[in-house]
């Protein structure tokens, strides 16, 4: 059993994932709780092509911030993905 303190992150999302990221550098243990198999929120979609009440990004939506702001400051994008990302590359 560990001695670090166990924390609980609700959702995978990007602000989940940033809290996990921080909890681990603090020296937490924290265990993260997400309704869906995948990451990233409502960046990601239903594939199972069932209606959900769940919100996502739409599927040709296009940022409107580079991704030199929105990617993590130690997980960049690739060098060939393109300025402004589509939801399928964010």
């Amino acid at each position: 059993m560990s001695s670090r303190p166990r924390v609980c992150v609700v959702g995978a999302g990007v602000a989940g994932l940033a809290a996990l990221k921080e909890c681990k550098h603090v020296g937490l243990d924290p265990v993260c709780f997400e309704l869906h198999s995948d990451l990233g929120g409502i960046w990601t979609r239903d594939r199972t092509g069932q209606t959900s009440n769940t919100p996502s990004a739409w599927d040709n939506l296009i940022t409107n911030t580079t991704k030199y702001i929105m990617t993590f400051s130690d997980f960049h994008a690739a060098q060939d993905t393109p300025p402004y990302m589509t939801r399928p590359t964010v």
